[in-house]
């Protein structure tokens, strides 16, 4: 009977070494010991940066976390994929510079993160960019505008 309990224990030993461990990611040297804040960023004035959104979401036990992501059309954003990995709820808020105020505030309908990063182990590591798809239009004013890329023929000049 013993050697029963043997044999069952080395399949089992040998069966979970077959799978391959997650690898880890660690926050790169230069990133550590950072407060929230940008360095060397300033207060940025009212419609300064029209296409910057924040987010808050919702983790599945409750924790809320905030985020940045940038607007690129009138029903989609860019962000990044630890911001959105595991999270049950992402609102969004657009068109200030006051979090308190927000011209619009409104939540997504779907996020789709690059397929190469792992959201089991969310947190900062490589493909760390996402998607987000909102449930309404959002209309460009001054104050809310897509993201507009240096044409390619002003690139280095």
């Amino acid at each position: 009977m013993a050697m029963w309990g043997v044999i069952v224990f080395c399949v089992a030993v040998s069966w979970v070494s077959a799978f391959p461990s997650p690898q880890l990611y660690t926050t790169p040297e230069d990133a550590q010991g950072r407060s929230g804040r940008i360095v060397s960023g300033w207060e940025a004035e009212e419609g300064q940066i029209p296409y910057q959104l924040s987010l808050r979401m919702v983790s599945p036990v409750g924790t809320v976390f905030s985020c940045g992501a940038t607007l690129i059309h009138h029903e989609w954003a860019m962000t990044a994929a630890h911001c959105t990995a595991m999270r049950i709820t992402l609102v969004v808020r657009a068109g200030s510079v006051a979090l308190t105020r927000p011209a619009m505030i409104f939540e997504t309908v779907e996020h789709i993160n690059h397929p190469g990063y792992d959201n089991i182990a969310a947190g900062v590591q490589p493909d760390d960019i996402g998607l987000i798809r909102f449930d309404r239009y959002v209309e460009y004013t001054g104050l809310r505008l897509g993201l507009v890329l240096e044409s390619q023929c002003l690139i280095n000049t």
